[in-house]
């Protein structure tokens, strides 16, 4: 591989930022002609991401042309890269690939990658030749890292709330504020208090008036009209409103006044007619 190639291909994996990259090389001998092109990304995340962290899959798109395909991980030189030859790659280093989007499955740290092709060709008149071609990132790895759920982040599984922490998901159960829930019982509900007229209750005892109360249901706050009451009334209810204390009225009580004097005249005519004891 010429050294112009590698100085191309070292100055990628110092750049790991560049997105999407392309590299080809092609050769020509009397009649046989060889190319070779490796294309590869920058890891995308497929799913949620923060920062250098994915909550789902880390991805790479990669293609090729020639006869060969293949990948390495975590390279850090082009050492393996040069055991090639007229068959193809015989490093064990490097695997077998096809071309589409290429998922970093099983890796919690996502490793960094190469990719080589080769190809071959042979004219009608017996001229033949090969060439490879390689690319991609040295090192190891990118600093990126597949996680099930962001570090202090909640999720919501229907009306529960899972907080996550050292990259798992905690069940926090109902939570008053998360995931939609406004409330648990009546009373996390607020009251609109009273409206509309007064009146006195059925019994005539006290002033009530409709009330517009918290209610809770299915997590969610909603108002409830209820009778509650408005004033106690010590002397009873009357039309809407609370009875005043009477004066004292002595006329209401002469009819009490003449029963007693009615039994103490009674009484004093039985004690009047009395036997009285012989002397």
């Amino acid at each position: 591989m010429k050294k112009e190639i590698l100085v191309l291909l070292l100055i990628l994996s110092l750049f790991p930022l560049t997105s999407a990259w392309s590299y080809d090389y092609s050769e020509s001998h009397g009649d046989a002609s060889a190319y070779a092109k490796v294309t590869g990304i920058y890891p995308e995340c497929e799913g949620e991401v923060k920062g250098s962290q994915c909550k789902g899959q880390w991805y790479a798109d990669i293609s090729h042309y020639g006869d060969q395909f293949k990948m390495g991980y975590n390279f850090n030189s082009w050492d393996e890269t040069d055991k090639v030859g007229d068959n193809g790659f015989s490093s064990n280093s490097l695997f077998n690939v096809q071309d589409g989007r290429y998922y970093f499955d099983g890796y919690k740290e996502i490793p960094s990658y190469i990719l080589c092709a080769w190809d071959y060709d042979e004219s009608n008149n017996g001229d033949w030749l090969w060439v490879s071609q390689c690319g991609g990132y040295l090192g190891n790895g990118f600093g990126l890292t597949n996680v099930n759920c962001f570090s202090g982040v909640g999720e919501c599984e229907l009306s529960n709330y899972l907080l996550c922490s050292n990259d798992q998901l905690s069940n926090q159960g109902i939570t008053i504020g998360k995931c939609g829930v406004e409330c648990k019982i009546n009373s996390d509900c607020s009251d609109d208090g009273f409206f509309g007229e007064k009146r006195c209750d059925a019994s005539g005892v006290d002033e009530v008036k409709d009330y517009n109360q918290g209610k809770c249901t299915s997590y969610k706050c909603s108002q409830e009209k209820v009778e509650k009451t408005f004033k106690q009334c010590e002397y009873g209810c009357e039309n809407g409103s609370c009875l005043k204390e009477k004066p004292f009225d002595i006329f209401e009580i002469v009819p009490y006044i003449v029963i007693i004097i009615i039994f103490g005249l009674v009484a004093l005519i039985v004690w009047a007619r009395r036997k009285k004891p012989k002397k």
